[in-house]
């Protein structure tokens, strides 16, 4: 019986102290809002996970950092945060980052012998602890370091009093809605069949495309059944004449299948028509996106 008890104190002191370890565990008060500058209404909100993840932002993005004061307030003085950003180029190169509240860096330039010779940096920073009574919610601002697509940025979060750390990596990626030239060629059909329609003829088309450009991270499902779509303009011969028709056109399965209707501007009184196609422009920029870095 005795031993009974001991096990089962044992197990409920384990418990208690493994809750404690989780409690302090940095991620399971924080949180990461990303929002594009150019568009302050679309945000994301990203959790740590226990593990080193990578999540992909734009080069124009904020990065606001969120503290969770209904969990802090339980263990406000078992919290004592080291935070720390850096950027990583695609060289590999490293620099630190201004977090409010936490790291101030100072940039100096370094003197040129050579007026002609690219300029050239150093940089210093000092670094703040901050208890947990103390913590208020803070941002890191990439818009202004001309980041290119690869670059990283790299957060550590570390309770000194938790003895706990997590680390997250956010990659610079070429994403979001986007536009441009597309063309291809399809076979158009219009109402009726034999010499009262024009049963899918040849029809080179130009047109100008709406596209939203998924990011590495976003799923192949995602990255195929995203659409796109805009105006177009069709051309068949029908008896050596060529006729011109204009309409709307829409992509999927990774931009290469195409549909349109529209109308054929001379031709028997300006008749609808309808196409299936293929889109050459957008099908190659999507597979060449979807196929970089798999």
């Amino acid at each position: 019986m005795k031993k009974l008890l001991l096990l089962s104190s044992l197990f409920v002191l384990s418990t208690m102290f493994c809750y404690a370890q989780v409690d302090l565990d940095p991620s399971t008060f924080i949180s990461f809002t990303i929002r594009n500058k150019t568009d302050n209404s679309k945000f994301t909100v990203i959790k740590p996970s226990s593990f080193t993840s990578v999540k992909y932002i734009q080069s124009n993005s904020q990065i606001k950092i969120n503290f969770d004061k209904n969990v802090i307030k339980k263990v406000k003085d078992s919290v004592k945060l080291k935070l720390m950003a850096t950027l990583i180029d695609t060289k590999g190169n490293e620099r630190p980052v201004n977090v409010f509240g936490f790291v101030d860096v100072l940039k100096n330039q370094v003197p040129r012998s050579d007026p002609s010779s690219p300029e050239m940096y150093t940089y210093t920073y000092t670094q703040k602890y901050v208890d947990g009574a103390d913590l208020q919610n803070t941002e890191i601002d990439i818009s202004s370091e001309n980041l290119e697509v690869g670059d990283r940025l790299k957060i550590t979060v570390d309770n000194i009093k938790g003895n706990s750390a997590f680390v997250m990596v956010f990659q610079v990626d070429d994403f979001g809605w986007t536009g441009g030239p597309s063309s291809g060629f399809a076979w158009l059909k219009t109402p009726g069949s034999g010499d009262n329609g024009i049963n899918f003829q040849p029809a080179p088309w130009v047109g100008y495309s709406f596209y939203l450009k998924p990011s590495k991270g976003a799923s192949v499902l995602q990255q195929i059944f995203v659409p796109s779509f805009g105006p177009e303009a069709s051309f068949v011969e029908v008896n050596n004449h060529i006729y011109v028709g204009l309409g709307g056109q829409i992509s999927i399965f990774a931009n290469t299948v195409k549909f349109s209707y529209g109308r054929l501007l001379s031709y028997e009184s300006q008749t609808s028509y309808f196409t299936i196609g293929l889109n050459f422009v957008n099908s190659i920029q999507s597979l060449s996106h979807l196929l970089k870095d798999k």
